[in-house]
């Protein structure tokens, strides 16, 4: 897990019990069965990144940013919320790396339409790099 300020992280270190790696940026334990391994990013896109790339040295499976979503209007969040992006954008080129439709409000044909737009409107057609329906 990354979280990009302490009053972010320190919630699920507590919550996980999670112990100090020594420097109060990395903190380790486990849920239930599963190793976790929670890091501070600092703020910002290159801070972000670089956390990324440390996070993923520890041989990670998974990895997930929590806080308190400060750029998403709050209207309909509440605490505790999980928030999936539509698309993820490369920041170096500005293409989409990755899109996601998670449906539950109509039928799953109106998603893979959307998957279907979005991969075909690529450069020449080539498909997006990932594109999830969940």
């Amino acid at each position: 897990m990354l979280a990009p300020m302490q009053v972010e992280l320190q919630p699920i270190v507590h919550q996980l019990g999670l112990v100090d790696d020594g420097d109060g940026a990395m903190y380790r334990g486990k849920a239930g069965d599963v190793d976790v391994i929670a890091m501070l990013t600092n703020i910002g896109m290159a801070a972000g990144a670089d956390a990324a790339r440390r996070i993923l040295e520890h041989d990670v499976d998974w990895v997930m940013v929590v806080g308190v979503a400060g750029g998403v209007d709050h209207a309909g969040v509440k605490i505790g919320d999980v928030i999936v992006p539509e698309v993820v954008l490369d920041r170096a080129t500005g293409k989409v790396s990755a899109a996601f439709e998670v449906e539950h409000s109509t039928s799953i044909y109106s998603g893979i339409v959307r998957m279907l737009d979005l991969a075909l409107s690529g450069d020449e057609g080539h498909l997006a790099a990932s594109l999830f329906l969940v």
